[in-house]
This record gives structure tokens, sequence and C-alpha cells, in this order.
């Protein structure tokens, strides 16, 4: 099938697998983008996303205090949210974003991964993060790397693959470089 040489065949999660709090838990942000649809017709995290990356500093400096993770499903759509955890004693209480600057406040909360974007059988067809870097603190780019221990990183994805899917950032006026990581 052409899907999955562009993406990667959809596949489990490999390394951890699923944790427990993976399966019942899903991050607050996250947002879904049809195969079909073009990312540059959504407007929301898009615009919010072109923003940071033109210098807007309160944009800049919220998208630069989280990683964003995204996958594609098996049915090549677009997955993405902001990194967050669930605390185990607190039942269905709000996710929080995991602080790049701040790690220590999320201290004995449980990380949501790549796996809490997925529903069971929680099947993805490559993953990793998207980080705004910055050029001089005014005009920055995106960074997308393969950087999921579950569905990127010795997992078999290509270059190739990740370039397919900066492409789906690039046609929504994102600058996007890529950051693949071999083994």
């Amino acid at each position: 099938m052409e899907i999955d040489l562009i993406y990667g065949v959809a596949r489990p999660p490999a390394g951890s697998g699923v944790r427990s709090w993976e399966t019942s838990r899903h991050p607050s942000s996250m947002l879904t983008y049809a195969a079909s649809s073009a990312l540059s017709k959504s407007g929301d995290l898009m615009s919010f996303m072109r923003t940071a990356q033109e210098g807007c500093l309160v944009t800049g400096y919220l998208l630069d205090s989280v990683k964003l993770l995204w996958i594609i499903d098996e049915n090549a759509d677009l997955r993405l949210a902001v990194e967050e955890a669930c605390h185990p004693a607190k039942g269905d209480e709000p996710t929080i974003p995991i602080l790049i600057r701040n790690r220590a406040g999320s201290r004995d909360w449980q990380k949501l991964g790549h796996p809490s974007l997925l529903t069971p059988p929680h099947l993805g067809r490559i993953g990793g993060e998207l980080i705004l870097r910055s050029s001089a603190g005014v005009t920055g780019y995106w960074e997308l790397n393969n950087s999921s221990g579950r569905y990127g990183l010795n997992c078999g994805r290509t270059p190739s693959q990740l370039d397919a899917c900066a492409a789906l950032f690039r046609e929504a006026g994102l600058r996007i470089d890529t950051d693949f990581q071999g083994v």
C-alpha cells in the first residue's frame, strides 16, 4: 500500500509498549487532522505556530516552554498534542503540560507519551517531537524529529518518511527542518 511507503507500516508501540495510564488518559491539548484535509485549511494551531515562528514573543515563549508530540496514526491522520502528564492519585483530574524549563513541576506525575494520542490497539506509523527553534530571537523555525521510543526510533523508519511528515507542515506555511535520529 502506498501509505505504508510514505509513512511506514502501522505497528503497535515498540520499547515499553503502552503504559497502563496511557490507555485511559489522553492529552487535553490533542488535535487530529484527517489525512484527506490539508493542514493549511485548519487555522487554529497552524496559525498559532506560524505566529511563533515569525517572532511573536508571547506565543514563542509559550511554545518554547513545551514540546509538541506528533504521530501519524494507522489511517494516516496526523495527531498533535503538548507533551502532558497525569497524576496517578488524581484520576480524572486535568492533565498538566510538562514544561521544558521546569520538569520538577511535573515530578510524581506520569508522562503521557505517543501511545496516549492513539486509540486501542495503539497502532501508529511514525512519531516524534516538534520543537520551536529560534534564530536570534526574531524569526524561528520548527524542528520535526522522530524522537519517539515507541514509534520513531529503532522502528525501521526512514528519513524520507520523516520528510513526508515535514511536507504536511510546510504546506501549512511552517518553516520545518528535520532531524532524523537513526540507529
